[in-house]
């Protein structure tokens, strides 16, 4: 799936390929980055609200009370791509203002085309169900190509007794039946999204705050004059409405963390390494409703605001794997760098690509050299993983205690954009991610200056 959009903010014309599993964006300071960000988080919540019963309906009843299931996904990726991309361009223009708290007319230039292949839902539609059948059933997915035709052809294989049949319209049957279409319209649909903001230090204190501040405020407006309603909603949508959706819902969030610590995310292992390997402690609901952070060693919990910049920067990536994420989750993360030491932006690159091989995609928006250059390693392993076995088993064996292989990554998951303002023109440029990695060049220039700087500067004076 590709997106094109043009004249968002600074950005006059920008296209990324939404399938990769890891999306990076570099660049300097105020080359529209999070603009870009925000919009694509903007479509998948649109993404995520589309409503396909009808259509789901409408293909569940082709299949009830019939011998087998043989669907034409060359005419299934027809008819889907096509609802789809009519959807977004009804929605997604009524969307903007509102996704950045601004005026109507600050997007009146800007538009957005969403591309679709049916090559690209083919082969997702396929990984998934043969992923997800067995897990879900304890069945498995035959594919057969028929002569001048393209159709999916779904056997049930029953693991206990080895007996192939073939779906059918029985009571027992039609779950499955219902399953397997629910898993092909669900496959293409990206999840929950799941942001983290470069302003989740201030969050993170501040949420409760600012939202009984909210609630006073519509308090008193509701004891207003009514005489008043028209100057009253045009004053509270300048004043409630200020903050961009994605950085509301995260207050939102915030405000409301004892609800969400009800459910226990199958994802919470993961939650665990982020505490031991960098936290160096727990994060937790407090009594006062709050997130709190327990040091190792320690039985007393410490309020958010009196802990150190790392744990605010990491509490609600932690809370959220813990008690909010699901397969296949969308998780945006705006600076993971921030406030983190050298050697905690390594690990949080590794922590990165530990996600990614857990099913989660995700869009980053990095400054850091430490993390740029540690993702390639990752990459640069994985490909030698399959170059080089032996020397990279003896690599592995060498740093056991830096490595995983569940932290490795393929460079054809990987998509990476360079953000750069060309005499007074903002150009996103796809950069090429290769078996040795890719280069981020206003990084590596500062980098190569800054040493010639020192080397000069230390020659001279000493």
């Amino acid at each position: 799936m590709k997106l094109t959009v043009e004249n968002l903010g600074v950005i006059p014309k920008a296209e990324v390929d939404l399938t990769k599993s890891l999306l990076l964006f570099c660049g300097h300071n105020n080359t529209g980055k999070t603009y870009l960000t925000y919009f694509i988080y903007g479509i998948n919540n649109i993404y995520n609200i589309w409503s396909y019963e009808e259509s789901f309906e409408q293909y569940i009843s082709r299949y009830r009370n019939i011998t087998e299931i043989q669907i034409s996904l060359n005419t299934f990726c027809k008819e889907y791509t096509k609802q789809v991309t009519e959807f977004y361009s009804r929605n997604i223009s009524s969307i903007l203002p509102t996704l950045f708290a601004s005026h109507n007319n600050l997007f009146d230039s800007t538009a957005a085309d969403i591309i679709i292949r049916s090559s690209e839902l083919y082969n997702i539609i396929l990984k998934q169900l043969i992923q997800d059948s067995y897990k879900t059933f304890g069945i498995e997915v035959g594919i057969s190509k028929q002569i001048n035709s393209d159709f999916l052809h779904i056997t049930l294989i029953h693991e206990s007794s080895k007996n192939t049949f073939i779906a059918r319209g029985e009571e027992d049957e039609e779950d499955i039946i219902e399953y397997i279409i629910n898993r092909i319209f669900n496959s293409i649909l990206t999840k929950n999204t799941f942001i983290i903001p470069a302003e989740r230090q201030g969050i993170s204190i501040f949420a409760t705050e600012l939202t009984l501040d909210k609630n006073r405020y519509l308090s008193q407006l509701l004891k207003s004059s009514r005489s008043h309603s028209d100057e009253l909603l045009d004053f509270s949508r300048e004043n409630i409405n200020r903050y961009a959706t994605p950085i509301r819902e995260v207050l939102d969030l915030v405000a409301d963390l004892d609800s969400y610590s009800t459910f226990d995310s199958p994802y919470s292992d993961l939650a665990d390494e982020l505490e031991s390997q960098i936290l160096k402690g727990s994060i937790a609901i407090n009594n006062n409703g709050k997130l709190g952070y327990t040091p190792n060693g320690m039985t007393k919990s410490l309020d958010m605001h009196t802990t150190s910049s790392t744990v605010k920067s990491l509490s609600l990536l932690t809370f959220y794997l813990r008690h909010i994420a699901q397969e296949g989750d969308f998780i945006i993360i705006d600076e993971p760098e921030l406030n983190l030491h050298p050697d905690n932006q390594v690990k949080i690159a590794r922590f990165i690509a530990r996600l990614v091989n857990e099913g989660f995609k995700l869009l980053v928006n990095t400054h850091s050299d430490y993390i740029i250059r540690e993702l390639n390693n990752l990459i640069i392993l994985q490909s030698g993983k399959e170059q080089n076995k032996e020397e990279f088993d003896r690599l592995m064996s060498e740093y056991s205690e830096e490595y995983n292989d569940n932290q490795l990554l393929k460079k054809e998951d990987v998509g990476v954009y360079l953000f750069q303002n060309h005499q007074g023109e903002v150009n996103v440029d796809k950069i090429n991610v290769e078996a040795d990695g890719f280069e981020i060049d206003t990084i590596d220039q500062v980098l190569i200056q800054q040493n010639q700087r020192m080397g000069d500067i230390y020659n001279s004076l000493f």
